[in-house]
């Protein structure tokens, strides 16, 4: 079930994203970069070895989506998303960023073309299928990319990149608080009547 939370946000992303990219395959630290895999997409961020959350994907290469910030106006909110992008390649000649800078490109392709994050249902196979239409629009704001740099940290082999894009959610309305129905289908917000304006005497 979508809501319009934070959470949805990032989840629609992750499946959208998880289509636009599927056809895009790298280095992994696993094995040396020896076989090509795909991108791993999750929500928030990447799963920690440390807490026995990862199984047998790679740290990199991998895309974490994570709402950043939002506001909400009475007409319409909206959500600043960032996809975190991250690569491993150990070849010397130290052109791995060009694969953070690929994942982005596809990432602005897949929200420019969609106008949004349109809905994705996953199929019995683990393959995805993309619907028609957009759960969260893409607002008016550009999108943006950020290669990662540190001049006193040296990330290689690994790469870093954040692209960036503003989505607009729905602001809820009087009694459409989702918890209303979860808790109690039948609460209702008693809204009481303004008195009735008085004649000037």
């Amino acid at each position: 079930m979508i809501f319009n939370t934070l959470p949805d946000v990032e989840r629609a992303a992750a499946y959208a994203a998880r289509v636009w990219v599927h056809d895009m395959y790298f280095k992994s630290p696993l094995d040396d970069g020896a076989v090509p895999v795909p991108m791993s997409v999750y929500e928030g961020h990447v799963p920690m070895y440390q807490a026995g959350e990862m199984g047998s994907a790679p740290k990199a290469p991998s895309i974490a989506i994570r709402a950043q910030s939002a506001s909400w106006k009475h007409e319409f909110g909206e959500v600043h998303l960032n996809f975190a992008i991250l690569t491993w390649n150990d070849d010397l000649s130290r052109r791995g960023y060009r694969d953070v800078e690929n994942v982005a490109w596809r990432l602005n392709q897949g929200v420019y073309e969609a106008r949004g994050l349109p809905p994705v249902t996953e199929n019995s196979d683990g393959s995805f299928t993309m619907g028609r239409g957009n759960l969260f629009q893409l607002t008016d704001h550009p999108t943006t990319f950020e290669l990662i740099e540190d001049p006193a940290v040296d990330f290689f082999p690994y790469f870093i990149g954040v692209f960036a894009a503003v989505f607009s959610v729905p602001t809820p309305e009087p009694d459409e608080a989702v918890w209303n129905e979860l808790v109690n289908p039948s609460f209702t917000v008693s809204i009481p009547t303004p008195p009735a304006p008085q004649p000037h005497r």
